[in-house]
């Protein structure tokens, strides 16, 4: 299994009060604080972008960001998840 340390979550949460306002910096400075950084970036990426949002600069990047984009246009009507909300 990965190195998973009860302390992530603890570590995730002060890396989004210290970068609370800026995306980038917030994950870069977890990608350089090593350890568990995997499992942090996951939960620390989504609080962050919960408030800021995802740099364009970082989604150009992806292939297939269209299609994502597409995706996402569509979830909140499908069938399932309006069974669950």
């Amino acid at each position: 299994t990965a190195c998973y340390l009860p302390e992530s979550f603890v570590a995730a949460l002060h890396f989004a009060w210290k970068y609370h306002d800026d995306f980038s910096m917030a994950v870069l400075a977890n990608a350089k604080a090593g350890g568990d950084n995997c499992h942090r970036g996951v939960v620390l990426g989504s609080i962050v972008a919960m408030q800021t949002g995802i740099p364009e600069t970082w989604l150009r990047k992806l292939r297939m960001m269209e299609k994502l984009r597409c995706d996402i246009q569509v979830l909140p009507n499908h069938k399932v998840l309006k069974r669950v909300i």
